[in-house]
């Protein structure tokens, strides 16, 4: 004997009620997934970036006197760098300055090379050297901060 529409409703109706209230929990809310973010490609090509980089202020108050001059590597020799910068300021300006030294493909050579501390006098100039640790060093770059 068939059993009764009305039946079968009153038999399913509660089960299918706990099942939709017992997923009601995981729609409720927003997805605390998150994944990674990708960093932007640098509009500025390796090539254009400048090898000398001054922090805070500096960039009005420091100035480059000529070309810098690199002694490139050789087999028992590692490369150096020196530039000078003149205070373009009327009072002494206290810096710190550090190179960092690159291979072929532009990885770091020399990581984490020590802060120079420098003074310079209002209105003159001083020398930045710098020298790398490794013979593979092929690029350059100076960092000037305030001190």
């Amino acid at each position: 004997m068939p059993v009764p529409f009305a039946q079968l409703v009153r038999w399913f109706a509660p089960a299918v009620l706990v099942a939709c209230l017992l997923t009601l929990p995981g729609c409720a809310g927003d997805d605390n997934v998150v994944g990674p973010k990708n960093p932007a490609r640098d509009p500025v090509p390796s090539i254009a970036y400048p090898k000398i980089t001054l922090q805070g202020e500096l960039d009005y108050q420091l100035v480059l006197l000529g070309e810098p001059v690199v002694v490139g590597a050789t087999p028992t020799q590692p490369m150096s760098v020196r530039l000078r910068l003149r205070n373009a300021t009327e009072d002494d300006l206290y810096v710190a300055y550090r190179y960092r030294f690159f291979g072929p493909s532009r990885e770091p050579v020399d990581v984490d090379m020590p802060w120079r501390p420098l003074k310079l006098p209002a209105t003159l100039a001083k020398d930045f050297e710098g020298d790398a640790m490794q013979v593979r060093a092929v690029d350059w770059e100076l960092e000037v901060r305030p001190d």
